[in-house]
Order: structure tokens, then sequence, then C-alpha cells
């Protein structure tokens, strides 16, 4: 059985990625790394992106190295079951992250997710 190589992003990958942490947008991304105009183009290249593991996978890394991890989300998360002050906040931060990592989509966004998180008090 042959290993799986990881495999090596192109430097307008590279940029896409960093710049969907960054503004949290991955239509901006790609405005800001690939030679595109239209944000409807735009869009759909996001969504290409993204759907592309190895790219998830580079978002997921460079969010848990700077310590916005699946974990660190989940406990926000559940200490927001147990307050009330700030929770909008809080919660619209958690949101964004469960974005950054692909667990969560915009309302807009057509595409069908599934999304198992145990959340335990």
């Amino acid at each position: 059985m042959r290993t799986k190589t990881p495999r090596k992003l192109s430097l307008k990958q590279n940029g896409f990625v960093a710049d969907t942490i960054i503004t949290k947008n991955p239509t901006e991304a790609i405005v800001r790394n690939y030679n595109v105009k239209d944000r409807i183009v735009a869009k759909s290249m996001a969504s290409e992106n993204l759907a592309k593991p190895y790219i998830q996978e580079e978002i997921n890394k460079k969010l848990e190295d700077s310590g916005l991890s699946i974990e660190h989300l989940t406990q926000i998360h559940r200490r927001n079951l147990d307050q009330s002050k700030q929770l909008g906040v809080s919660q619209s931060a958690v949101e964004t992250g469960y974005k950054l990592h692909g667990l969560l989509r915009d309302k807009e966004d057509k595409g069908n997710t599934n999304i198992a998180i145990v959340i335990e008090k």
C-alpha cells in the first residue's frame, strides 16, 4: 500500500489560506491572490478551493498553530452555554472559528454540510 504524500500548496493557494484566516472571507482571499475581479467568479473559486481537502487541512493546521483548535472552540462554546453576558459577541466569534475550520457555512451557501460536534456539560 502506498503512503499518501502531503500535497504542496502553490504560492497562490498559500496566499489564499493565509488571507482566508486574516480576512475570514474566502472570496476576498481569492481576489487578493488570484487575478480575479468578478466577485461571483471569486466566490465560485473560493468554494472550489475550500472543497479541496489539502487546502482545508492547511487552514485547520494554521488555525490550530495559532491556538484556535476545534477543542478550544468547543471549550468556548461550552462556556457560552453557561453564561449570558457578552454571549452574542462570544458566540459570533465561535461561529467564525467553526466557519474557518470548514465546520459551518453561511446561510447563503446552498451546499449541504453535516456537523457532528458533541458538547457535554
